[in-house]
């Protein structure tokens, strides 16, 4: 026998055998030294060092290093969250983050964003980036302030608008604050007859131009806050003819007794709300694509279409008094007044000649925002993500919103921070995101999606927003996809009650205050759970779960809700007086529900991060998707069959069949073999897909950039979740359309993308070790 190596050939013979194996054997070792060093450069999760992480570390505490086969997680983590949580530092990052204003744009909120990057570098995270964009920010002009004016017979100004908030305590520096604008509003001069139109929803100006017969075509009208998002309203505003919008705080919206700020936290008359009026999410200027360096963006003097037709301003109820004084016609009907002592009549100025004078001079501006990304490696699954994000950017110095936010994550990333340097990590990858321009338009976190979107994609688990993350004292409440319901259940059962009257009372954690204080309807007879609500598109998770379908959450404590039922949001919302001060006098003076929110969070991401199988529950989604279809049924279902022979069969099926593919899954899981790898990764990635299976790459009817078929905001309200979107949308004042036979071809094609939708996810939940046939039958 011969051997070629090279140019030499080797003579094998009974004699030399040995000779024969030396060569072989090293050749082995060569290949295997070689296979050896492959692995170790590609295969390894990278760390902080040299970039290598060689095993999964844990706290001596926990045995062998490892994940129990009993409890996905490891037995320490929540007393080591518990113990690390500091009040103390939260109080200390929210009053660094709120001592100067930072609006989207602004130098404070570049300042901000480096701060935080280096406090991530100091923290030794694996890795810290800052991302720029450049984008189209609104900016209020300081010389020349936006404002409402009185002008009477004889052409005089007789009143004009505050141009900013009034310093009502020592504590408040109002001297930097950012003056009252809407932003994105088109500069101009409606000089009009002013016109009430209540909420400024939908149903007020069917009512007022139909069964009042109020025409508004040409006129300024006067919307208070407080039932849908301020852009629709002026979108609704335009769609009806009106040349201009006058926004409000009413009292009766944004006050409870007789105290007000700074003897309480309640809006004073001199307070106004500042908001964007855009419709759209990201940049204006490219839409669907990051705002990148190479990025394409129209001429100069081009109006994108998410941007308001007709300019608008806001201002406090002290302001307004004077206004609705000078206005005549009919009385408002009891729904629509307020809480102001004075006649709410529906529009028309008193005194012929008069006029309102509606002034902008908010200009736009291209600037460079930054999204500051800091990571923790996996060492299990370094490409699996749970990401907590967070807004940086405010309208004025931004305590509640989103300073509360901000100062939690910091803390949460320093803890997580910490039990790393000793040991331990996460078994995936958690991701800290602080976004740049969510106020304008959630501008930071969309771009980063539209960037990293094939990544994203196909390797994040779960989107963790903390937003507003204290609103007030009393008790949880949020939003979430079905699939973290669980997840955030049993997280606030890890966590003490912050309130020590309440666990005198036996509520001992953050759930037993929660399913007390905010009961979903009863699943059983003797089941009943905390509600969580369905996402609408209010702050940075709309992105994810939009565009990608990533399963998303967005819980805060509140205040109680169930005594003061007119309030929509913590009063001094986007105001000048949402500061250090009335935070901490008002909302949370010893930082405690902030340390409980900042354990809530860590408890849920530790969940995700590091339970072995992802601990979605799809049965929880099957029952919201037959929660959706039966409202339909009810709301809609006569007409539906008596205008066009349309019935919800077929779609009540498909709910039945997920249903059933959801609890087989589940019971597969209960069988499976834990510490088998393959098999772990294979059910997670199921469950990963469940929430993508409901995306449509087409987007709803009209509004391509909201993609999810089952959970999207309402075509008229930004704020609110609706279920099946596209087919309530085109269901909407359907009876009274013009053009219905074209409407009811769309309810039926939207049925059927639902049906479908629906079928095809639960196709996804089958054992993917069955025969193919198996999928088309």
């Amino acid at each position: 026998m011969e051997l070629m190596i090279g140019d030499e050939t080797i003579c094998l013979r009974k004699r030399n055998y040995k000779r024969y194996y030396l060569v072989v054997g090293i050749l082995a070792g060569l290949g295997g030294f070689l296979v050896g060093i492959l692995l170790g450069r590609f295969a390894i999760p990278r760390g902080e060092e040299d970039g290598m992480v060689s095993q999964a570390p844990r706290f001596s505490s926990y045995e062998g290093g490892q994940h129990s086969t009993q409890h996905d997680l490891p037995l320490d983590v929540s007393p080591e969250f518990h113990r690390r949580i500091s009040a103390d530092n939260i109080r200390d990052y929210l009053r660094d983050i709120t001592s100067h204003p930072h609006l989207a744009g602004s130098a404070q909120s570049e300042a901000l964003a480096q701060d935080l990057a280096q406090f991530w570098r100091e923290l030794n995270l694996d890795q810290v980036n800052l991302t720029p964009y450049n984008i189209l920010v609104s900016k209020p002009d300081r010389s020349d302030p936006n404002a409402i004016q009185f002008v009477d017979e004889h052409g005089n100004v007789v009143f004009t608008s505050a141009p900013v908030e009034r310093t009502l305590t020592q504590q408040d520096n109002i001297d930097e604050a950012v003056p009252p604008f809407t932003g994105f509003s088109p500069a101009g001069t409606v000089e009009a007859d002013l016109i009430y139109v209540n909420y400024g929803r939908y149903e007020d100006f069917v009512s007022l131009t139909q069964d009042m017969s109020v025409n508004i075509t040409g006129k300024l009208v006067l919307a208070r806050y407080g039932e849908l998002f301020r852009g629709d309203i002026v979108k609704l505003a335009a769609h009806f003819g009106a040349a201009g919008v006058i926004l409000y705080s009413d009292p009766g919206d944004y006050t409870w007794g007789d105290k007000v700020y700074p003897r309480d936290w309640w809006l004073p008359g001199t307070a106004v709300q500042r908001g964007v009026v855009m419709t759209g999410n990201g940049d204006p200027l490219t839409p669907g694509y990051p705002s990148i360096e190479s990025a394409y963006r129209p001429p100069k003097g081009f109006v994108p279409q998410s941007l308001p037709q007709i300019p608008s301003h806001a201002i406090g109820y002290d302001d307004v008094k004077f206004l609705f004084r000078q206005m005549k016609g009919a009385i408002a009907p009891p729904d629509w007044r307020g809480g102001l002592n004075l006649t709410y009549r529906l529009g028309g100025v008193k005194t012929p000649k008069s006029f309102v004078r509606l002034r902008v001079t908010t200009r736009n501006e291209r600037r460079t925002v930054y999204n500051v990304v800091g990571i923790i490696r996996g060492w299990e699954e370094p490409d699996r993500y749970v990401i907590i994000g967070n807004h940086r950017d405010a309208w004025g110095y931004g305590a509640f919103d989103p300073g509360s936010g901000s100062a939690i994550m910091k803390e949460l990333s320093r803890v997580y921070a910490e039990m790393k340097k000793e040991g331990w990590r996460p078994r995936r990858s958690i991701i800290f995101c602080s976004w740049g321009a969510e106020e304008i338009g959630l501008i930071g976190s969309t771009e980063w999606v539209e960037q990293y979107s094939k990544l994203l994609s196909d390797r994040t688990v779960a989107y963790l927003n903390i937003d507003t993350a204290v609103q007030g004292n009393f008790s949880l409440e949020g939003n979430a996809s079905p699939l973290l319901y669980h997840v955030m259940y049993e997280a606030t059962k890890k966590v003490p009650n912050p309130d020590v009257g309440d666990q005198k009372a036996g509520l001992l954690t953050v759930y037993d205050k929660w399913l007390q204080t905010f009961p979903d309807k009863p699943i059983s007879q003797n089941f009943v759970r905390p509600k969580l609500r369905d996402l609408g598109a209010a702050s940075d998770y709309t992105g994810f779960y939009q565009l990608l379908g990533i399963p998303a959450a967005d819980v805060h404590y509140v205040y109680n809700k169930k005594l003061i039922t007119n309030i929509a949001y913590h009063p001094l919302y986007h105001t000048a007086y949402d500061t250090f001060y009335s935070f901490q006098s008002f909302a949370d003076q010893d930082f405690q529900t902030s340390r409980t929110m900042a354990h809530v969070w860590a408890e849920t991401s530790a969940l995700l991060a590091d339970s072995v199988i992802l601990p979605f529950n799809i049965t929880d989604y099957a029952e919201a998707l037959l929660r959706f279809a039966d409202n339909i049924q009810k709301n809609y279902g006569r007409m539906m069959k008596a205008a066009a022979n349309i019935t919800l069969d077929q779609c009540h099926e498909a709910v039945k069949s997920f249903m059933r593919e959801a609890k087989e899954f589940h019971q597969r899981i209960t069988k499976m073999d834990k510490k088998k790898p393959l098999a772990v990764r294979r059910v997670n990635d199921q469950l990963m897909q469940i929430e993508r299976a409901f995306i449509d790459p087409a987007g709803l009817p009209n509004r391509p950039h909201y993609r999810h078929v089952v959970f999207a905001p309402s075509a008229v309200d930004s704020y609110a979740g609706t279920g099946f979107p596209g087919l309530i949308d085109t269901l909407f004042e359907i009876e009274t359309a013009r053009d219905q036979a074209k409407r009811w071809e769309v309810v039926k094609k939207q049925l059927s993308v639902v049906i479908f939708t629906v079928l095809s996810a639960a196709s996804t939940l089958r054992d993917v070790t069955a025969f193919m046939a198996d999928y088309f039958v």
